[in-house]
């Protein structure tokens, strides 16, 4: 059995011919000359496509050693191209204090096309070329990794280098040349840093992908290194990165060994961020559309341009039945949430920022799909981080300072609402939350920040995410006698920072009862069909597929609508309109409105606001205000307003008459106006204490 093994793995390292796979790649760049450029750091990509089939087959089982023999092949055609007095400064040292450049091996299309999950990369993998997608939860700050350390001698000038394996290398303690043992001297060569390699090493944590976790398994993390200038990834973008995974030996121990995946390089998992690195804003929205799968409704054309695009926008209402079609009805509800996806445009000038984002609150009873909404808002979102209640802390929201890797050093690890930046972070159970810890959605939701004193780092970092979230009832069951603010566990400050609040209800309804109870045993029938809604209604009706849905949003989300001028004064008279009939409305609905009708022409991929998108919007926040059975006074209850609407009622039935009213009269007017007779009592004897009122000598009351 030894002797078979041993034969196995001799003929498996024959097949790695070192020196002729050398000669073929020196005849493949023979023509090909290498010229340093001042003040700019060159890349060599080599692709395995392009390369004889079984050289690329040997790179792929034994990368870390073919990637090593790619570099100094190159280095060493570049030093051969040097004028023969510039070369002898080079023949005498390691070739990797030579290279000036850094060399990319890029897979092949079908490795790329095809990332593994980031769960079946495993320990037979290691020395392989491996291609894997994950999303980025923690990336560190520059670390300065010595790769080989030059020692100089002092006293007769010669050099030693020693290769740096795994962050540990035993100092030289004497000088190992020929004239300093000649004179026998014993002095100790100095680092000589300038003359020393020296990598510029990012320590990224990839977690893998919510949609390829396991139900009720942990996410995996992998620890990846990545060696190269000015690494831009943010924490919260889904990426692929390919490279090699290598064993570490852990410090002090000679029983453990970690993982740790040496990337090649990367590229952005979803188009949308890929093209935002180098594309304009309507490129970036053309390259979208060629994404999208091909329906009924879309037709990819490598040729897309918005106004081609614009006439295969698809219905809204085809919009929001392809929305969580599992769930029944939620039409109101689900406009809201394909509003908060796409969010309306954001202005930033030099003294003001106006966010764009479109925050929702789903509040009712338990059992009224508000989770499933809220988990099928982060499925579509191309950023979509899912929260519940208790579940999360302060640090999980915002920040935790974490130690690096190797290092003493500490760096922010981001949390939820940073890593959904310019994504959606759904929040349910937003009641269960502690209050110290909520207190940290405050700046988010209105200045798109996170501010943090932690571990001595003082930095404020973006969290441009959109809110969707959900509660339930202080009393498990929605009272529509209270206002808003009484019947849940939130403070009315963040209530206000809630662009849509919809109210959902479990009302008792004989027909609705009837289609939801049919549309639930239909879904067993439907069980294997995703995009089944178990209705004939929605059957008849051509529904998009969640990736052609993602594929729309991301297309309408790059956009940015304009508002007519005309438009203008219909913002302004329906704002005003609305301080005089209602109370406490405050400039962020009219600032809703505005961003709502933004989103709703977003979704009709149209470049201008028109004024059915506002007649639309100002629909959906009076079917919210409408869920709530009260009006905006009931929504946005402060200390006193129950007073001052009984003034007003009562002021009012008195201007209306010229005559005197009794109290009898005054009261029973007053009733029908929805005031409580305690109400009325404390405001009649207010409004007499002030003078505005006056009683006549048969007690009758009347204004001054």
């Amino acid at each position: 059995m030894q002797v078979t093994r041993t034969q196995n793995l001799h003929k498996e390292f024959s097949n790695y011919r070192y020196r002729e796979h050398a000669d073929a790649f020196r005849e493949l760049i023979r023509e090909q000359a290498l010229t340093p450029i001042h003040g700019r750091a060159t890349v060599v990509h080599i692709y395995l496509k392009d390369l004889p089939v079984d050289l690329a087959a040997c790179i792929k089982h034994n990368f870390p050693h073919y990637s090593m023999l790619i570099n100094d092949v190159l280095t060493e055609q570049w030093i051969s191209s040097l004028p023969e007095e510039e070369r002898g400064q080079y023949t005498n040292q390691p070739y990797r204090l030579s290279r000036w450049f850094s060399v990319e091996i890029i897979p092949e299309n079908d490795m790329l096309e095809h990332p593994l999950p980031l769960r079946s990369v495993s320990a037979s993998m290691i020395g392989h070329l491996v291609v894997f997608s994950g999303i980025v939860t923690f990336i560190s700050q520059v670390v300065p990794e010595c790769e080989i350390a030059t020692f100089t001698c002092e006293v007769c000038g010669s050099s030693q280098y020693v290769v740096v394996p795994h962050d540990q290398y035993s100092i030289p303690q004497r000088c190992d040349s020929e004239v300093c043992q000649q004179i026998k001297t014993y002095e100790a060569p100095v680092l000589n840093t300038k003359r020393s390699a020296i990598n510029s090493l990012y320590i990224v944590i990839i977690q893998e992908l919510p949609a390829e976790i396991p139900d009720g398994e942990v996410p995996r993390t992998m620890t990846v290194h990545i060696r190269r200038e000015g690494v831009t990834l943010r924490p919260g973008e889904k990426v692929k990165l390919w490279g090699t995974l290598m064993p570490i030996p852990v410090v002090d121990t000679i029983y453990r060994i970690n993982s740790v995946f040496y990337a090649e390089g990367w590229t952005y998992l979803n188009a949308a961020e890929a093209i935002g690195v180098f594309g304009t804003e309507q490129d970036r929205a053309a390259v979208l559309a060629n994404t999208m799968v091909e329906s009924s409704q879309i037709h990819p054309s490598p040729n897309n341009e918005l106004s081609v695009l614009r006439e295969k926008a698809i219905p809204l209402h085809v919009l929001i039945a392809s929305f969580a079609p599992r769930i029944h009805g939620r039409e109101d509800e689900k406009l809201a949430c394909l509003c908060s996806l796409v969010g309306g445009n954001e202005i930033i000038v030099p003294d003001m920022k106006i966010r764009g984002n479109i925050n929702a609150l789903f509040v009712g009873d338990p059992g009224c799909a508000k989770s499933a909404l809220l988990k099928f808002t982060c499925t579509i979102a191309e950023r979509g981080i899912y929260v519940a209640g208790r579940g999360a802390s302060g640090a999980g929201l915002t920040t935790a300072a974490i130690r690096i890797p190797g290092t003493t050093d500490y760096s922010l690890e981001g949390g939820a609402l940073v890593i959904a930046d310019q994504g959606v972070c759904a929040l349910d159970e937003l009641d269960k939350l502690e209050e110290a810890d909520r207190t940290a959605i405050y700046e988010v939701m209105e200045q798109g920040t996170i501010s943090v004193a932690k571990a001595g780092i003082t930095a404020t970092l973006n969290a441009r995410a959109t809110v969707v979230a959900a509660a339930n009832p202080k009393f498990s069951i929605w009272d529509p006698s209270i206002s808003v603010a009484s019947n849940i566990n939130i403070p009315e400050a963040l209530i206000s920072r809630f662009d849509i609040l919809f109210v959902i209800r479990d009302k008792i309804h004989e027909e609705e009862d009837m289609n939801l109870s049919l549309h639930v045993a239909n879904l067993h029938k439907y069980a294997y069909d995703m995009y089944s809604t178990g209705t004939s209604d929605a059957q008849s009706m051509k529904i998009l597929t969640e990736k052609e849905l993602q594929t729309y949003i991301s297309v309408a989300k790059s956009l940015r609508p304009s508002v007519p001028q005309e438009l203008l004064d219909t913002y302004v008279m329906t704002y005003i309109q609305d301080r005089k009939e209602r109370e406490f409305i405050t400039p962020r609905a009219l600032l809703a409105t505005i961003r709502i009708s933004q989103a709703i022409a977003k979704l009709r991929l149209s470049d201008s606001v028109s004024a059915d998108d506002v007649a639309k919007a100002r629909d959906l926040l009076a079917a919210a205000e409408k869920s709530a059975h009260t009006g905006r006074r009931k929504q946005r209850v402060r200390p006193g307003s129950e007073m001052r609407t009984a003034n007003r009622v009562i002021t009012s039935i008195l201007g209306q008459h010229v005559d005197a009213i009794d109290h009898d009269t005054l009261q029973e007017l007053a009733l029908r106006e929805h005031i409580t007779d305690a109400e009325f009592q404390m405001a009649l004897t207010r409004l007499i204490n002030y003078g505005l009122i006056v009683i006549t000598e048969d007690n009758k009351y009347k204004l001054r």
